[in-house]
């Protein structure tokens, strides 16, 4: 990630990333905070990011972020600081 954004910097270009996801335990947390930093401190090169894997016609997918029982998935306490608002 770090040679891609040094490389779009050098050129002029804008990216998204796309697709990217971690699951609901302790390593992944730690994770999505690092990669969402990162892309924080670097948003002159990455405009925005989507998350793999959402809709309930997954059903209980490791990654999907669908609400159950009213409930948010346990990584949004981790993506919401970093989402525009």
């Amino acid at each position: 990630m770090m040679d891609f954004t040094a490389w779009a910097k050098q050129h002029g270009y804008k990216a998204i990333l796309g697709e990217w996801a971690g699951g609901a335990n302790q390593l992944c947390y730690s994770a999505i905070t690092d990669l969402l930093t990162y892309i924080d401190r670097n948003s002159d090169v990455i405009v925005g990011w989507t998350w793999w894997g959402g809709g309930p016609w997954w059903g209980n997918y490791i990654f999907g972020l669908d609400p159950k029982s009213g409930q948010d998935a346990p990584q949004m306490q981790y993506l919401t600081p970093h989402v525009c608002q």
